[in-house]
This record gives structure tokens, sequence and C-alpha cells, in this order.
């Protein structure tokens, strides 16, 4: 028996052998126990960023085919008494086979489908960040590292720095005093808690002008919910036959044409228009 033979028969035996087997599955065990609770606090990307899709697992899993493969070559040649034994870890190398091709040639996403409301956009679990400049109408991409934890970037790109990512990070939400001074009567924000029988959801709305990340009105499937200025309200109390009510942004007023004795046409179409003269000029 040569050398390389020896070496062989050293290796299969060990990697064959039922020792072997169940040691890799107690690891195995082990790592999905901890991949099932930190699916459940943390949700499933989190636990596929650290544990399932991490190479200590996934060298754990080529252990188990190794450990399936030496196993069933040890049996050769085929007797009829390990039919069964052949069938079932000929369907564990499968299955084997087809996590790692998912793994390597598939694509993970999420769609979110709000209530009765149609979606066709696709959330792909990929960290990217994006540069646009619109001036020489160029983007910069940077693929982001598929980790769990804070990770040192370090990268520049012209005045842009991009220093460390945070996958998971808080959104911490708090309230801010404005740069500039506006009437709060007319530049508020309102948090709301909306719900019936079939679903809740916090929205929150802003008039302000330096609000970005909050809009004065919001859509949830089939309703919209517009947030108006509290002086609309005389308006809305008003007799007005046109049912047209205009808001001057400026004046932080609302009036009606009938106030202004503004004429209502119609056009060849049968759509209503009219024109406002304001400061001499239309």
């Amino acid at each position: 028996m040569t050398l390389f033979e020896k070496k062989y028969n050293s290796i299969e035996k060990s990697l064959g052998s039922l020792k072997f087997a169940v040691i890799i599955m107690v690891i195995m065990s082990v790592g999905m126990i901890i991949g099932t609770f930190c699916e459940s606090y943390f949700g499933t990307d989190f636990a596929a960023r650290f544990i399932y899709k991490k190479w200590p697992f996934m060298l754990v899993q080529v252990f188990i085919a190794l450990s399936i493969i030496f196993a069933a070559f040890r049996r050769l040649p085929p007797k009829k008494r390990l039919y069964g034994f052949y069938t079932i870890h000929a369907g564990l190398i499968t299955i084997g086979a087809g996590s790692f091709i998912t793994y390597y040639a598939g694509i993970d996403g999420s769609l979110f489908l709000p209530p009765k409301s149609p979606s066709r956009e696709v959330i792909l679990n990929k960290d990217q960040f994006k540069i646009i400049y619109p001036d020489d109408n160029r983007e910069v991409k940077l693929n982001l590292p598929y980790t769990a934890f804070e990770t040192e970037i370090n990268q520049t790109y012209q005045n842009i720095k991009i220093g460390r990512f945070y996958p998971f990070a808080d959104n911490k939400f708090t309230w801010t005093a404005p740069k500039t001074n506006f009437d709060l009567k007319q530049a508020h924000s309102s948090t709301y808690l909306l719900a019936n029988d079939m679903i809740q959801e916090k929205v929150t709305l802003s008039l302000h002008p330096e609000s970005v990340d909050f809009k004065s009105s919001v859509t949830m499937g089939l309703m919209q919910i517009n947030y108006l200025p509290s002086t609309l309200a005389n308006c809305f109390a008003k007799n007005t036959p046109s049912k047209i009510i205009l808001w001057d942004g400026q004046a932080n007023e609302c009036f009606t044409p009938e106030d202004r004795n503004i004429s209502i046409q119609k056009a060849s179409t049968g759509r209503r228009f009219f024109v406002i003269k304001r400061y001499g000029k239309y």
C-alpha cells in the first residue's frame, strides 16, 4: 500500500466515522440554535449575516457533506440491505448542493405589500452606498460589506468621506428646535396612531418648511390623509357653492372664490378654471 493510499484511508476512516458525524452535527445544532434566537430577536437578515452566511457555519456544512460522502464510500460496493442508507445520504448531499447553489447564485430579497395596494418593488438584501453628482451626470456606487456589526470603511470620494458602516443602527426619533423662526400655528408637526379592525399604523405628518423625513400627506392603501393648516377650518365651515378652497402660502390664510369675487369659467373640455390677479399681475 502506497503512502497516498494510507493517508486516504486514514482521512476516509476519520471523516466517515460515526464519531465525526456526531461531533459535526452537534456543532451545527448549536449554531442553528443560536441563529434561531438571533432571528427571533433581531430578524432574518441579522441571523444570516451573523450565523448562516458566515464562513464557519458554511465550513461546518462542508464537513457534513464530506462525512456523508466518505460514510457512503466506506460501505461500497453497494449492498441490498444498505439501499435505504444510500438513498437517505444521496438526498442529504442533493439538499446540501442545492443550498450552496442558492447561496452563490440565488437572489435573496423581500417584497413589501401595503394594505390593498399593489407593489412591484423588491428590496434585495445587499448594502450599497450610492453618490450622485448631478452636475457631472455621474454616479458612484460602493458595495458595503455583508456584516452584522459595525465596520470601518475609510474611503473618500472627492469631498465625501465614508467613515464607518452600521448595518443595523437604531433610528432615533427626536424633536428639534427650528433653525429659523416660523409661525408654529402654521408650521407644526404631529404624530398619530391610525387603526381599525384590520390594521394599525403610526404616522407623522408635518407642515414645517424644514421637515425632510415627513410630509403633509400619506397614503395608506386606498386612503390618502392630508395634513392641513388649522386656519383652513374657517374656510371649510363656509358655504362655498364652487366647493373650492384656496390657500395663500405667503399670507398664511385661506379664501374661497366667492370671498374675492373670482369668476370661475369652463373650458371646452368641461374642466373649470379661474385666474387670480395679485399685485397688479395675473
